[in-house]
Parts: C-alpha cells; sequence; structure tokens
C-alpha cells in the first residue's frame, strides 16, 4: 500500500497536467467511476474500435442495447489513473505491432464531480504506416529454393511466390508475417515436404516507414506416407475409417488431404473427436511417416427437438431421433417430424376455414460410402399434411438421392423420386372462382384431384468461400434442373449464383442473382386448373428474406385472392358470406413460369463488436407468364363487368420491380440473426392496398363489416370488387385508396441463418 499510494498520486498529476477537465482533476478518489469510454482519431482511423477496446482495461458501463443483450453492466467501473497510463501504452505497443510504428496515444479526462465520473477520451494519431516494399524468399545461406524442389513443383512454387497475400505497398504487420510463414509451410506440405518449415523477418529501411520482408525455408525431404492406423473406440472396422482419407499408403504427403480425411471421418456423424496426423514417434526428416488416426465414440442414438413460434404459423416443433450406426459400417437412420401447429396464429386463415397447419413426418436412411468416399445414398418415404391459404392437401413421397461431395462447396447430388398428392379432402383449393359466384359457393375442384408423378433432378453446387459462416471473399454457383412425368409433366431450370468480394476491411460487396424457367410437358397445361394447382410448388416466386426485400414471400408479382372465412361447422366449405373482418380475405402469390431477381449488398461493420453488422441493399426482381388459369378460367369465366375488370388488375401485377433498404445482424454462434427493414420502390397497385378492402370495399373496416350481402354501400364508402358484382356494375379499382403511403411500401424480415 506504501508504494501504490504514491503512483497514484504521481498519475494524478500527469492526468492534471495533459488532459483537459471540467473539474480538478485532484479531486479523483477511490469511488470515482468511469462513465464512458470514447476514441477521438486525429488523422483517420484504420483499425477496428471493437479490437482496441479489446486492448485496455478502462472500461464503461455498457449502454442501453448492450444492457438489454448482455444482461447487465457487470458492477462499477472503478477510475484507476495507473490502468489508464497503461492503457495507453497498451494501445501504442498494438498500433506498433499492427504496422503505424510512429502511432502516438494521448487521453482526455473530465470529471463529473457531482456523480464522481469520468469520461476517458483516446486521443489517437495513427501516423503512416509501415509498407511492404519487397518480399522474397530464400533458402538456407540465401540459396535459391527452387533448385531443392521437385521438378513438378517449381512452376506452382514460382507462382505462388509472386502471389501471396502480403505484397509491396501493403501495410506490413505482425499478422501478416506469420500469415505468410503459415502460407509458404501449407504449400509445401501439400506437396510431399511434411518437415517444411519457414520464418518470415522483416527489414526496416532508414525511414522507418518501408521494409523488405524475406521469407527463410527449410524445405527438408520429400516424404510419402507408411502405415496408416486407427486408434480409439470406434466399433467400426479400420477401413472404413481409413477408407474415408483420400491418400493411401505408399503416396507422396499431403498435409491437405489429411484435413480432408480428417473432415470425412468427422462427418460420418459418429465421432466425438476425429485427428488424423503424423504417427508421434515420426522422426523430424525420415522419409516415411506414419499417419494415426485418433478417434472418440459419440453416443449411438441421438435426439433432438427445436420449438418456437411465428405470427402466421402459431406454435411449431421439431424433432427426431438417429441411430448413427445402424446396420454397422457408420450408415444412419433417422425419423423425424415436424409440427405447425396454428395454435396461437394471428395470420391468415387456412383453405378451411381455421389455423393454417402443415405436418410432416420422414424417415431417412444414409449410406455413407458407395464405391468412392465422395459418393453417398439417402432413401427417404415421407409424409406430409397440409392446409393453407390455397389448399389442403396430403403428400405420400419416397426419394432416393446419389450425393458426390468433392470438397466444402463442391457437391453434385441425382435424385429419383416419386409422388403421390391427393387433394380431395372435401374441399380442393380455394381461390377467388368468380366462375362458380354462389351462395354458399363451392370448391372450383372435383373432390377427387389427385396425381402421382415420378422425377429426377440434378442440383450442384460449386463455390468456394474463404468462410462459410461470415464470408467475405468467393462465390457460389447452384445450377439444378429437374423432369417429370405422370399425371402431371414438366421440364424446369433454375441458376442462382452469389459472388462476395472485399472493399475494405469488414467492408464487402455481395452480388446476387437468380434465373429460372418451368415448361409444362405433353397434355399439362397451367390454363388448366387443376393441372395449375398440382404444379403450383414448382412454380417461380418472388419477395421474401432472401430475395427482394421490399416484399413478404411469394408477395411480389403475380397474385390472386384466398377468401377464407371462419368455418361454421368443420368439415363444411366455409360461406363468403360470413366474411367478418380483414383477415378473412388475403393477396396469395400465384407464381409464373419464369423469374428473374439480382440484388445488391454492402456489408458494414458495427462499433458494437466484432459479432456486429449491418448492410444496406438494393434489390429486384420479376415474375411473369402466369398461369392463365387464375384470372382467364377463375375470374374471366364469371362473365360480369367487374369480373373483366378485376381479371386486368390481376394481369397487370407483373413486370419488373425494385426494392431497397437496411439490416442489422449479430453472428451467433449457429449463424447470423437478423434484421432488416425492405422498402418498395415501384410497387404494384395491390401491393398498396389490402386484399380485403378491394375485395369487399371501404364497408370491410367499419365497426361492423358489411360484405358479399349485396347491399348498397354506405355513403362515402368506396365500392368493392364484390359489391360491382352482384349489383351487375362496372368494378372501378381507383375508387379503392392506398392503405398508407408510407407503411403500405415497409417490409420488416427477422431470419436466422446466413440468407444473403
Amino acid at each position: 500500500m506504501s508504494i501504490l499510494r504514491p503512483l497514484r498520486l504521481l498519475a494524478l498529476v500527469a492526468l492534471a497536467a495533459s488532459a483537459s477537465a471540467q473539474a480538478p482533476l485532484t479531486l479523483v478518489n477511490d469511488s470515482t467511476t468511469v462513465g464512458s469510454v470514447d476514441f477521438e482519431f486525429l488523422d483517420g482511423q484504420t483499425l477496428l474500435l471493437a479490437n482496441l477496446e479489446l486492448q485496455i482495461a478502462t472500461t464503461a458501463p455498457p449502454g442501453f442495447i448492450g444492457r438489454v443483450l448482455g444482461g447487465g453492466g457487470g458492477g462499477p467501473h472503478l477510475f484507476s489513473p495507473i490502468t489508464l497510463a497503461k492503457d495507453v501504452v497498451r494501445l501504442e505497443r498494438y498500433y506498433e505491432s499492427s504496422g503505424f510504428p510512429r502511432a502516438e496515444v494521448d487521453y482526455q479526462v473530465e470529471l463529473d464531480t457531482t456523480d464522481n465520473e469520468v469520461a476517458v477520451t483516446f486521443v489517437i494519431e495513427e501516423g503512416p504506416p509501415l509498407e511492404v516494399s519487397d518480399v522474397t524468399f530464400a533458402g538456407p545461406g540465401l540459396s535459391d529454393v527452387t533448385d531443392v524442389l521437385a521438378p513438378e513443383v517449381r512452376e506452382p512454387w514460382r507462382r505462388f511466390t509472386q502471389r501471396t497475400d502480403v505484397r509491396p505497398g501493403d501495410r506490413l504487420d505482425a499478422f501478416a508475417l506469420v500469415q505468410l510463414q503459415t502460407q509458404t509451410v501449407g504449400f509445401l506440405r501439400d506437396r510431399g515436404y511434411a518437415w517444411a518449415d519457414a520464418g518470415a523477418e522483416q527489414f526496416v529501411d532508414s525511414t522507418g516507414l518501408e521494409a523488405d520482408v524475406r521469407v527463410k525455408v527449410n524445405v527438408g525431404p520429400r516424404v510419402r506416407i507408411g502405415r496408416i492406423t486407427v486408434e480409439g473406440d470406434s466399433s467400426l472396422a479400420d477401413n472404413v475409417i481409413t477408407r474415408e482419407i483420400p491418400i493411401e499408403s505408399g503416396d507422396l504427403f499431403d498435409a491437405s488431404a489429411l484435413a480432408e480425411g480428417q473432415r470425412q471421418i468427422f462427418s460420418l456423424g459418429l465421432f466425438q473427436v476425429a485427428l488424423v496426423d503424423v504417427a508421434p514417434e515420426a522422426v523430424r526428416g525420415d522419409s516415411v511417416v506414419d499417419v494415426r488416426v485418433r478417434v472418440r465414440r459419440g453416443p449411438t442414438w441421438v435426439a433432438n427437438a427445436f420449438g418456437g413460434y411465428f405470427s402466421d404459423g402459431g406454435l411449431t416443433a421439431s424433432g427426431g431421433i438417429t441411430n448413427r450406426n445402424a446396420f454397422g459400417g457408420a450408415r444412419q437412420i433417422s425419423a423425424n417430424v415436424e409440427a405447425r401447429t396454428g395454435i396461437g396464429g394471428i395470420g391468415n386463415r387456412s383453405v378451411t376455414g381455421g389455423k393454417i397447419t402443415d405436418y410432416r413426418a420422414s424417415v431417412t436412411f444414409r449410406q455413407p460410402y458407395v464405391f468412392d468416399r465422395r459418393l453417398s445414398y439417402a432413401l427417404q418415404p415421407s409424409y406430409r399434411l397440409r392446409n393453407d391459404e390455397i389448399e389442403a392437401s396430403a403428400t405420400i413421397e419416397i426419394s432416393n438421392t446419389l450425393l458426390y461431395t468433392a470438397g466444402p462447396l463442391q457437391t453434385a447430388s441425382l435424385s429419383l423420386g416419386g409422388r403421390r398428392r391427393d387433394l380431395s379432402r372435401g374441399l380442393g383449393v380455394r381461390l377467388l372462382d368468380a366462375g362458380r359466384f354462389a351462395l354458399p359457393p363451392g370448391p372450383f375442384l372435383p373432390d377427387s384431384l389427385e396425381s402421382t408423378t415420378g422425377g429426377l433432378g440434378l442440383d450442384i453446387v460449386y463455390g468456394r468461400l474463404d468462410n462459410p459462416l461470415q464470408p467475405t471473399r468467393g462465390f457460389v454457383i447452384r445450377p439444378s434442373l429437374a423432369v417429370a412425368g405422370g399425371d402431371v409433366t414438366f421440364a424446369r431450370a433454375r441458376l442462382a449464383a452469389s459472388l462476395t468480394m472485399p472493399l475494405r476491411r469488414r467492408v464487402s460487396l455481395v452480388a446476387r442473382a437468380t434465373v429460372g424457367a418451368i415448361r409444362p410437358l405433353g397434355d399439362t397445361s397451367l390454363d388448366d386448373v387443376g393441372d395449375y394447382v398440382l404444379l403450383r410448388d414448382q412454380l417461380f416466386y418472388a419477395g421474401g428474406t432472401s430475395d427482394v426485400r421490399g416484399w413478404g414471400v411469394a408477395q411480389l408479382g403475380p397474385k390472386a385472392f384466398s377468401v377464407t372465412p371462419p368455418t361454421q361447422t368443420p368439415g363444411e366449405i366455409p360461406d363468403q358470406s360470413k366474411i367478418e373482418s380483414t383477415r378473412d380475405v388475403n393477396y396469395v402469390g400465384i407464381g409464373g413460369q419464369a423469374k428473374a431477381s439480382a440484388s445488391l449488398q454492402v456489408n458494414l461493420p458495427l462499433p458494437l463488436g466484432p459479432q456486429w453488422g449491418a448492410n444496406v441493399f438494393v434489390d429486384a426482381g420479376q415474375v411473369w407468364s402466369p398461369a392463365a388459369a387464375v384470372a382467364a378460367g377463375l375470374v374471366r369465366a364469371g362473365g360480369a363487368p367487374a369480373d373483366s375488370v378485376l381479371a386486368d388488375v390481376l394481369e397487370e401485377e407483373d413486370g419488373i420491380r425494385v426494392g431497397a433498404g437496411a439490416g442489422i445482424q449479430y453472428l451467433t454462434p449457429v449463424g447470423f440473426i437478423s434484421f432488416a427493414i425492405g422498402v418498395k420502390i415501384n410497387p404494384s397497385y395491390l401491393d398498396q392496398r389490402s386484399a380485403a378492402r378491394v375485395y369487399c370495399g371501404d364497408s370491410i373496416e367499419a365497426d361492423d363489416p358489411v360484405c358479399f350481402s349485396g347491399a348498397i354501400p354506405r355513403p362515402g364508402d368506396a365500392p368493392g370488387y364484390i359489391d360491382a358484382r352482384l349489383n351487375g356494375t362496372t368494378f372501378d379499382p381507383e375508387l379503392i385508396e392506398v392503405n398508407d403511403p408510407i407503411l403500405s411500401r415497409i417490409q420488416f424480415h427477422v431470419s436466422i441463418g446466413q440468407t444473403f
């Protein structure tokens, strides 16, 4: 205590001499707390604020957002002049190691005597960076590395040395030197030089602002693989494990191949630990090395469950159980169920007038090795009961899939399957059907609508990303083709591509485009209502979190009305005359035979920490060639003047639509949690008007809603489509006013996982 007290007095004197204050800093005592910590940059900011905060021990209570996410402030943040002085040294050393040898760090401390609280500001002048002037590689005694390399390695080595990530003109920091030597060793170890070593050193010139970088390389002998052995409790035959490693005894050593083998073994899903490396007893310099595979077995049976809630679907739940070594040989069999119960849902009603529900069950069998470690097979029968805004159906499906995996984001799958779909659960499909307008209306489809189809599909993924969870550089291309025959026949093609490129540190540009088309074959026609319903899952839609974000899912482009009043008696067709609120009439996307969309997004950092990010984006898309069955077969067939006008409105919903917006995202161990706001730049007629008002007129929003009665609208109320049709007059869509000029253009999105 006798030593610390004089040190504290000296630190206070230094503070009073070098910092401008609102009150004398001699009033600082043991109870003084830190109210805020800020940074001021005199000549620009290069390093991340979050990284600077990690260097200092002086901390302040978090802001409002931080308290909400972190659960509080973590106790009092006492002010220590000694700690502040040490922080200055820490920051200057960090800047020096980051390539700013002349950086100067000062501070300002302002004392609020009322709260006995200080505001600390670090004042930073980065100065000029230390830049790389030249990068060279040399062996022992400054010899030429090329002379000791195998002939087939010399040209790749030359290309490597000319294209390293550290180049003349770059800022030279400690990380760059480590990165350079790591890349050098990795290059050689992937080409047989298991004992390769490298060290990077810098030679700074007299100005202190330029440095030559020399990588000293010790290549060592070229090595081949000896025995490959397995250690640990695996309960599997050794060859089941070793066959996943893409090299064999006698092959040249390849560190990347060993890493790939480790990934493949771990991907079997049976092991908690899987390590593949040179055997510990190997002697440095040996020309033959053994490889040791060490594994630790995980549980054979694994169960999982998940529960959640979202507004349209209400309570949801999913779960499954997996045997990870069924029948031996690391084969897997799993059973999964998923339930969208509709309990507590506040969204649209289903076609039956009740809650929207979707129940699925499936069993999956996976064979991990089919003649080759990169080829696997999966068999999956499934059953689905679906009751949404358009259809009530039951589907039985079985699929067979061969999956070829060449590496991360390099896969190809060939699938062959069959599907039996039944929409004869008594209610068929409910869309606006003016051609059968009646009280009560009947379904426009026969009760016996069923289909059996078989299909063949090919899906390819090819890409390279520096970080699959949080990419800053790379691309992904996803083409897919499908053909189907049976009761409905079609051919379908889709191509999606994305490109990510860095603009500066933690700032990147993401560009994405999607095109697709479907063509009915044979007797199948989208002009037929039944064929349309059976093909609706294969059509193209736009809008949503991972598409054009100014619109909701499937809400961009061609639309129709889904009229779903509450059912009076379970199992009976809802009576349209019982429409009682704006929830009873909604838009539903009807899809189209072709689609094109594109997006540009700039990802930006947020000063809340390295896990936080922001983005701004602009999206555009179009869906065209919608099924003629909806406007022509269901509306124009009614023959009334109002029907023709409404059909014209529906058919004019296509065209290129543009949206823009911004969002924030937080990186969690399971992916991003994202919040975004999209704005419609050029919304369509229906985009800005509620379905209920277009269908029923203004009277639907009265205290006592009126719709489907044929009554003359109240004075001042704009008549809707129903009013015009029942009164035999022409429907004037321009009388329906925009809901809200601002809110009707805004779409909110919440998502978990990488969506862009």
